[in-house]
């Protein structure tokens, strides 16, 4: 058991806790719970070091619009940018993947077309967009 700072009772114990977030509302949920967990007011903050953050996204952190906001950013080792430096361009990957691909060509909506960019303004309603960046 751990000791609480503030009135000394034990605590539950726990070995290790990981909190995945993903795309720029699972990072910024990350980044707030980062600042609360580590706030020395709080009777389990003997538990911080326990707890571990991994942010995963299609774009880096300081892509994302809107900008996210400066507390709630990452450290470098919690977050992982799942394409590398250029962001998802859903566009180029559909209609190259659509040419031998049949789960997709059986799945896609024929009537939308995904913006021809980089996507870094939150997919919104095209979140299945975001399952082809994983």
């Amino acid at each position: 058991m751990t000791q609480g700072p503030a009135d000394r009772e034990p605590l539950p114990s726990l070995s290790t806790a990981i909190v995945i977030g993903i795309g720029g509302s699972g990072i910024q949920t990350l980044g707030r719970l980062s600042r609360a967990i580590r706030d020395e007011t709080r009777p389990d903050n003997a538990l911080v070091d326990n707890v571990h953050l991994l942010g995963l996204d299609a774009v880096e952190q300081s892509q994302q619009h809107p900008e996210l906001p400066a507390e709630c950013l990452l450290a470098p080792q919690e977050y992982f940018n799942l394409v590398g430096e250029q962001p998802l361009n859903a566009y180029s990957y559909v209609t190259e993947a659509m040419q031998h691909d049949t789960v997709l060509q059986q799945s896609w909506d024929p009537d939308y077309v995904p913006p021809n960019e980089p996507l870094t303004d939150g997919l919104k309603r095209s979140r299945g967009l975001g399952d082809l960046a994983f």
